[in-house]
């Protein structure tokens, strides 16, 4: 009959990865481009409504300066200034000692209004038909009043005019100003005038605090004036500079724009604030912007290439691993193939499997051979079970017990570290003494005593235990090795409670007929019902899960040991957490108690 044609499962497998690997990347480049545009815009977004809340910050603590200068001063009950300016009028304080004592009661309102307000350096108030102003940062004890300049008030009520009350700016810098009347018809209308200037250096506080990037680039541009106030350390700008930010009067409440300035490129975004005439500004260098979207592509690059070159490994792997040992055994059944029998197995199309088939379909002649060494079979999956707990114990523990070691020498507890190296090299001098299996209790026995003491040293604050004395009838009953060590470790790793709780371990030793009974409780974690029966359920089955492999190995070996009557017992402590016996006994218990004497 002509045979099909047959192909590699490894190259098939190989090209399969390859297809979606490529696929995988090609998704992956365009998770990269997707990610770094939604990046950048949310990166713009926040730095544009960062802009957005400073200058809505800055309106709203000029809009509160201006209503506590008018609660304090016209809006009350007893308006000082409207009260001083009529009785000035009225020749009412024509007394020089009154008058002194109510101007100081004036510049002391004033004071105090002054240092309530960050912005605010200094509280001016004018009366021009009495040709009086009154300055917050006078002296007390000299001449509080001074005249008024010629055209001082002229120039301050031309500003209000062409600019905004809310904020003015002339050479000594920006100010607030209040008239009495607000309406006015004409410049000798006003009453009182009141002019709040701003302290400039706070302005660039202000501005530096609501910075999100270095360099500190924000700065706020008035534009009636073309004057300007810039954050702390802001960089220098040119007239070009200014020209290439402001080339025309703002029609946008916020915008952005990428300039071109004498230090680099930037992004420029916009606030507009038209009660102001103002715009706040932040400037933030492109590659600073572009920073975190380029290192999220970077790093997903990066991500790329370590994938490439997992899978390269992976492909190596299954070459190496697969394909050369499935040839061994298909090299090792052809040898131990020599008989007949009636199971077969059906060969496949892949050349390595059809192989594999033939030389089973060999082995299969001499099963019944093999049956007869079943015995065998079973203690070395004995001793192969004992050897993987001894893997699993020794490494974990190991470089544990070298970090406490490391801690107690570099705390100089030289003593507390001499002992505990005593205790770690029994520990693993018992781990490595010999291929026996059965050893007397007292030495498994001693060995769990000398684990328990190396955790209650590293965890002496958190645990305790109560270990009883082993009768001495037990001491040479010949038990397998490592049966006590994992259940130990079980209840301590499994069994702490929370923060601040102590657990205790107790540890009891019975003898019930020929059966001997040890059991290791714990009052940690409290255990219901339900969880016990999904723990017994879990070590029948022999689940691999964190909290029963190990005594899964224990209840398999000494029931292969000393029957199924034998084996881990668990139930709910009278301490409030887990009990885990250890039931030994039966004629393969009778046999080793001999042997041992």
């Amino acid at each position: 009959m002509k045979r099909e044609h047959s192909y590699s499962l490894v190259k098939r497998l190989i090209l399969i990865v390859l297809a979606l690997l490529g696929s995988l990347l090609l998704l992956q480049a365009g998770c990269m481009l997707w990610g770094k545009t939604i990046v950048t815009r949310e990166i713009y977004t926040s730095a544009q409504n960062n802009v957005v809340y400073l200058c809505d910050a800055f309106e709203q603590n000029l809009k509160q300066i201006r209503l506590g200068i008018s609660e304090r001063f016209f809006l009350c009950e007893h308006p000082p200034l409207i009260h001083f300016y009529v009785r000035m009028q009225q020749h009412s304080l024509d007394d020089e000692a009154q008058y002194q004592w109510t101007v100081k009661e004036i510049l002391s309102e004033m004071k105090m209004t002054r240092t309530a307000y960050s912005l605010m350096d200094e509280l001016v108030v004018y009366f021009p038909r009495l040709q009086i102003k009154l300055r917050s940062t006078a002296d007390s004890n000299a001449s509080t009043a001074l005249g008024i300049e010629a055209g001082e008030v002229e120039a301050i009520l031309s500003d209000v005019a062409q600019q905004t009350q809310l904020l003015a700016k002339d050479d000594s810098g920006f100010y607030l100003a209040y008239t009495y009347p607000e309406t006015i018809q004409r410049n000798d209308s006003v009453r009182i005038l009141m002019a709040a200037r701003l302290n400039q250096q706070n302005i660039q506080r202000l501005l530096s605090d609501f910075n999100t990037y270095s360099g500190q680039n924000a700065l706020v541009y008035h534009h009636a004036t073309g004057s300007h106030v810039k954050s702390i350390n802001c960089m220098e700008l040119t007239d070009e500079d200014w020209r290439k930010l402001f080339p025309a009067a703002p029609t946008e409440a916020s915008r952005q724009a990428n300039v071109s300035l004498s230090s680099g490129s930037y992004v420029a975004m916009y606030s507009y604030s038209t009660l102001l005439q103002c715009s706040f500004v932040q400037l933030i260098p492109d590659p600073m912007i572009n920073s975190v979207p380029n290192l999220l592509l970077n790093s997903m690059l990066v991500l790329c290439a370590i994938t490439i070159v997992i899978l390269i490994l992976i492909l190596h792997t299954l070459q190496r691993y697969v394909t050369s040992p499935i040839r061994e055994v298909v090299s090792a059944l052809h040898l131990a193939g020599k008989g007949n029998f009636d199971i077969r197995v059906t060969p496949q199309r892949s050349r390595e499997y059809d192989a594999l088939a033939k030389g089973f379909n060999h082995m299969a002649l001499q099963l019944n051979e093999w049956i007869n060494t079943s015995y065998r079979q079973t203690i070395m999956l004995q001793q192969a079970e004992m050897k993987t707990l001894q893997a699993q114990i020794n490494p974990h523990f190991l470089y544990n017990s070298f970090f406490f070691l490391r801690s107690m020498l570099e705390e100089e507890q030289t003593e507390v570290a001499a002992e505990f190296s005593g205790y770690l090299g029994r520990y693993f001098s018992y781990l490595t003494s010999g291929k026996k299996d059965l050893l007397p209790l007292e030495q498994e026995y001693d060995h769990a005593i000398v684990y328990l003491k190396i955790q209650l040293m590293r965890f002496g604050e958190t645990i305790e235990a109560e270990i009883p004395e082993l009768p001495e009838n037990l001491r040479r009953l010949r038990v397998p090795k490592l049966i006590l060590q994992p259940v130990l470790e079980n209840c301590i790793e499994h069994g702490r409670g929370g923060m601040g709780e102590k657990e205790l371990i107790r540890i009891s030793i019975r003898q019930e007929g020929e059966r001997l009974r040890i059991t290791v409780e714990n009052s940690g974690k409290a255990v219901d019902e339900e969880l016990l029966r999904r723990l017994r359920e879990m070590l029948d089955k022999g689940n691999d899960d964190s909290r029963t492999t190990g005594l899964a190995n224990v209840h398999r070996r000494l029931q292969l040991f000393y029957g199924p009557d034998s084996g881990v017992e668990l139930a709910i402590s009278s301490l409030g957490g887990l009990s885990v016996g250890l039931k030994i006994g039966g004629e393969s218990h009778d046999a080793s108690c001999s042997a041992g004497r």
